[in-house]
């Protein structure tokens, strides 16, 4: 099968304790949410940077012009209250995310892409 190639490169965000630590801390919820390694991850879709003679690098420069949107949004799947979030520096989204990047996207659907 000859899957398209998609015209993006991903970024997998991969929240670590601190981020929990936070989640139960402002959670309104009895639940215990999972430590570091455990849950799900996100996943978000980042201009191609194939052209690029070092892809790693550019990925890395995108993440520290828009970690800010890519912590807050982390942020908002768990408590949209910003008054209980932390500050948003570039060193605390390291502490708090694990992320990994992929250059390689392909489609295996056969229908449009959806945006919602």
């Amino acid at each position: 099968m000859d899957y398209p190639l998609l015209n993006r490169c991903a970024v997998i965000v991969t929240p670590k304790s601190p981020f929990w630590d936070w989640v139960n801390k402002t959670s309104d919820t009895d639940d215990i949410f999972p430590i570091e390694g455990g849950g799900d991850s996100n996943i978000y879709l980042v201009p191609s940077y194939e052209s690029e003679e070092n892809i790693e690098l550019a990925i890395k420069k995108y993440l520290t012009q828009n970690y800010a949107d890519l912590f807050v949004s982390e942020l908002e799947a768990w408590n949209m209250d910003p008054l209980t979030f932390p500050e948003t520096t570039y060193d605390r989204f390291n502490e708090w995310f694990n992320v990994s990047s992929h250059t390689m996207i392909f489609d295996t659907v056969n229908k449009p892409l959806k945006r919602k």
